[in-house]
């Protein structure tokens, strides 16, 4: 081989290497730096459609702030923008915070499916606009959904004279939750989360570490403010159970109602 062939071909492998070397780096950097950092993200969802009647936009932005500063990546639906999409896919998150309004149905003569309810942001006719009447009414008619009202304090008129808000039932997230990620977390704020474990079970059985929520009526005020406590101390501790110790008696137990913020883990 002479000097010119050797040449030619110490030319071909640098360049070879310098195309492998640029595949590498390319491949790398799609996945987020070397240590494929953005893989790894945990992504948060903050579902707040109790801003409807209880609107608390300091709150909102002190946990999203929080939550980002350890490293998550927020979802953040607020108003008639929390609805039934996102509810089908709690499936996509490391943690998942429902700030809404709960109901339970605990009467198996009525026809409904037992258990906690959460409320979407929706009211009916805007529910109907974005679906369709023939869906709404027909997930209604199944049990999946349920017409919902917000009495306030003292309420002695017709329910049927409130606005009629779109609320999931158990039966909903049976259906529509095939997997939880593994390890996630469901905080539920809302009244009734742990009246009876057919809510929180569905999460627990499809992967979720643990499911956050109330036994029992719960005063709004009090609950934003363990909702904020409670996510601080899980970020600090990393335990669903330990987590709940850390934050102060008056905001596991509601000095108002009794309500007692519980963790289930199955």
């Amino acid at each position: 081989m002479n000097r010119h062939s050797r040449k030619r071909i110490a030319v071909f492998i640098a360049i070879a290497i310098t195309l492998v070397a640029v595949a590498i780096f390319v491949l790398v950097d799609d996945l987020g730096g070397e240590n494929g950092s953005s893989l790894h993200r945990p992504r948060a969802l903050y579902y707040d459609s109790l801003s409807r009647e209880y609107p608390d936009p300091e709150l909102r932005s002190d946990i999203v702030r929080l939550l980002e500063s350890h490293g998550y990546e927020v979802d953040v639906y607020v108003n008639e923008s929390a609805g039934l999409e996102q509810l089908r896919n709690l499936g996509e998150y490391d943690l998942v915070i429902l700030r809404a309004h709960g109901a339970y149905n605990g009467d198996p003569r009525s026809g409904r499916p037992l258990g906690s309810y959460v409320y979407t942001g929706l009211l009916y006719s805007e529910a109907v606009e974005k679906y369709g009447k023939q869906t709404v009414d027909g997930m209604l008619r199944r049990g999946d959904l349920a017409l919902a009202v917000i009495p306030p304090p003292g309420y002695r008129g017709d329910y049927r004279d409130l606005p009629q808000y779109i609320a999931a039932s158990p039966q909903f997230f049976d259906e529509h939750i095939h997997a939880m990620r593994k390890g996630s977390i469901v905080i539920f704020t809302g009244c009734y989360g742990l009246d009876d474990t057919r809510l929180a079970s569905i999460f627990v059985s499809r992967g979720s570490a643990a499911f956050i929520g109330w036994k029992g009526n719960v005063t709004q005020s009090v609950s934003d403010a363990a909702l904020e406590a409670y996510v601080k101390a899980l970020l600090q501790t990393g335990d669903p159970s330990q987590a709940l110790q850390e934050i102060p008696r008056d905001l596991r137990t509601d000095p108002y109602t009794g309500a007692s913020l519980e963790v289930y883990r199955g």
